[in-house]
């Protein structure tokens, strides 16, 4: 018994999805031996269920995990897979509680830690993601969590104390894969895209192709440049083929979802709708990945419908609202969701709404001009008298941001 139990027990331990599969092999006959002998007793659960995720059987596994800790609540690891795969179903609220209580069994693994942290971040608590990140680094020195910390000043659109954070700590080795990414994601925002240019040439070795368009497309859009939109999702496009796993047709109807983009600006509306249908067709809201995106398709989808008269529109939006509900029912928030809250009440016509919801962001020290300043879908909208005051305080508080900015001297970044 006590063999089947070690087997067992490391047969659930982290390795790749190909070692797994050669050790069920050997362990399978043992598994089954040991649920007919402890079928109640937690470590046997657990390998149970880490059988059935690697099968693909991810509701069962969620089933065999909660057994497993209801038999032996203090197997902190088995609390981190579950909270995966709670993840993997954006259930943020299950999954966070998973990785709490994961982290009061075993505060110092850095797995479980990082696991906290996202759990913030996709909340919206910034600022205590911030902080537990800095606090985690202190205790191991990762520079993960560097990264972590400085994606929170980011999402709060506090460009300058992310570009700070950055150079305080550029001096550590090879930091530069860590925190290149936001710091000219940052510098993007801040609408300085010179310095984001240069740092993007100097960290052409350690961004990836997918990194290069993603950042690509966030200064067209934000230039409002199409060409620029379009050259990016030719760069995504040439990422996707060079990658032999994944979905093609989520990996092409994201390509689309970009180009839909590009025409939008372009206001070639008519355009934007093929590409926007073609992108649908493939499944792209079928397609695993952040509600961001899936919310943002939806309502892009929805003001360009409307721009051309389409009767659809109406369902667009209702479809847009109702799945941000239900994602913020699992426990979804932050800046960008919040953000396209304001964007759903626009597009809405509730203006007075969206006044409310753009008030309730500020009061959460998020600062969100620059983060509408990179979404063209505000633009038809700057002027309109029930949110202009509201826009001109965030507008100013974004200008002193960037001006705070422009006295940070980034020589750890070759500015």
């Amino acid at each position: 018994m006590n063999k089947i139990r070690t087997m067992v027990m490391h047969s659930h331990m982290p390795a790749p999805p190909e070692t797994m599969q050669a050790m069920f092999v050997i362990v399978e006959p043992l598994l089954r031996k040991a649920v007919h002998l402890e079928p109640e007793a937690g470590e046997v659960l657990a390998a149970s269920a880490h059988y059935d995720s690697l099968q693909g059987e991810r509701d069962r596994a969620i089933t065999n995990y909660n057994l497993a800790l209801e038999a032996k609540p203090s197997m902190p690891m088995v609390r981190l897979e579950l909270a995966k795969l709670l993840a993997l179903d954006r259930e943020v609220n299950l999954a966070f509680n998973q990785y709490s209580k994961a982290l009061e069994t075993d505060p110092l693994h850095p797995m479980i830690q990082e696991g906290f942290i996202w759990g913030l971040m996709v909340k919206g608590d910034y600022v205590d993601a911030a902080r537990y990140s800095e606090q985690f680094f202190q205790q191991n020195q990762n520079p993960k969590f560097l990264q972590l910390a400085l994606r929170s000043y980011v999402a709060t659109g506090q460009y300058d104390k992310s570009l700070e954070f950055a150079e305080a700590h550029s001096a550590l080795p090879n930091i530069e894969s860590y925190v290149n990414y936001s710091v000219i994601e940052s510098l993007y925002f801040l609408q300085r895209y010179e310095d984001g240019d240069s740092v993007r040439q100097r960290s052409s070795e350690i961004l990836g192709i997918g990194s290069q368009a993603s950042l690509e497309v966030n200064k067209g859009v934000s230039l409002r440049d199409a060409s620029i939109v379009y050259r990016a999702a030719d760069m995504l496009a040439s990422a996707e083929k060079s990658r032999s796993d994944g979905d093609t047709n989520c990996a092409q109807s994201q390509v689309d979802y970009w180009r839909a983009y590009g025409a939008y600006i372009e206001r070639e509306y008519a355009k934007a709708e093929q590409y926007f249908t073609h992108a649908d067709e493939l499944g792209f809201l079928e397609c695993v990945g952040y509600p961001y995106s899936l919310i943002s398709f939806l309502l892009y989808r929805t003001h360009t419908m409307q721009l051309l008269g389409d009767e659809r529109a109406t369902a667009m939006v209702d479809q847009a609202a109702e799945l941000l509900n239900f994602f913020e029912g699992q426990g979804w928030g932050g800046s960008r969701l919040s953000l396209f809250r304001v964007a759903l009440k626009l597009v809405e016509g509730n203006f007075g709404q969206a006044n409310a919801e753009l008030i309730a962001m500020q009061q959460q020290e998020i600062e969100p001009f620059g983060m509408i300043i990179a979404e063209p879908i505000f633009d038809d909208f700057y002027g309109n008298p029930v949110i202009e005051s509201t826009l001109s305080l965030a507008r100013n508080t974004f200008e002193r941001t960037r001006n705070r900015s422009g006295n940070i001297r980034l020589a750890g970044f070759g500015l």
